[in-house]
């Protein structure tokens, strides 16, 4: 997906990149479409609070993912370099989840939680990194000001 994104740019994947974006851990380099936790140990507790924000929907999204893995395995094994093809199967996943939620089929088998294999960023890609800086840091402030 980062390639498709560097490739045909943020505009192609978002509505505006300015507003909306991903979220990833800090394998990943900060981009103005990709929000990344701040880095170090002698962050502000503004940083702190952010990077714990950050954490929680990172949490939540990949609970969804293994409870999708977890009610139908073969989701596991679906390897796509193809984003619209990948989009689908994601969609599709969420749509029978979120119906069999609706209808009270709950899954007793033990869900499958597990964080996601996330690619690594080549170094190199910075291109939209202080625009990033800036965005990240306007969060930061809006989180903090909204305690």
């Amino acid at each position: 997906m980062f390639k498709n994104i560097e490739r045909f740019g943020a505009d192609y994947y978002f509505k505006d990149h300015l507003t909306y974006h991903l979220i990833g851990d800090s394998a990943f380099s900060l981009k103005t479409w990709l929000i990344t936790p701040y880095r170090g140990d002698n962050l502000s507790r503004a940083k702190k609070h952010h990077n714990y924000c950050l954490s929680s929907e990172r949490v939540k999204i990949e609970h969804a993912f293994g409870a999708y893995k977890g009610r139908w395995r073969r989701v596991q094994y679906i390897n796509t370099y193809n984003i619209c093809k990948a989009i689908e199967i994601a969609t599709v996943a969420a749509v029978l989840h979120n119906f069999c939620i609706v209808n009270k089929d709950v899954w007793a088998d033990n869900l499958f939680y597990e964080n996601l294999p996330l690619p690594l960023l080549h170094p190199n890609m910075r291109h939209d990194h202080r625009q990033g800086i800036l965005k990240r840091d306007m969060i930061c402030e809006t989180l903090n000001n909204n305690r």
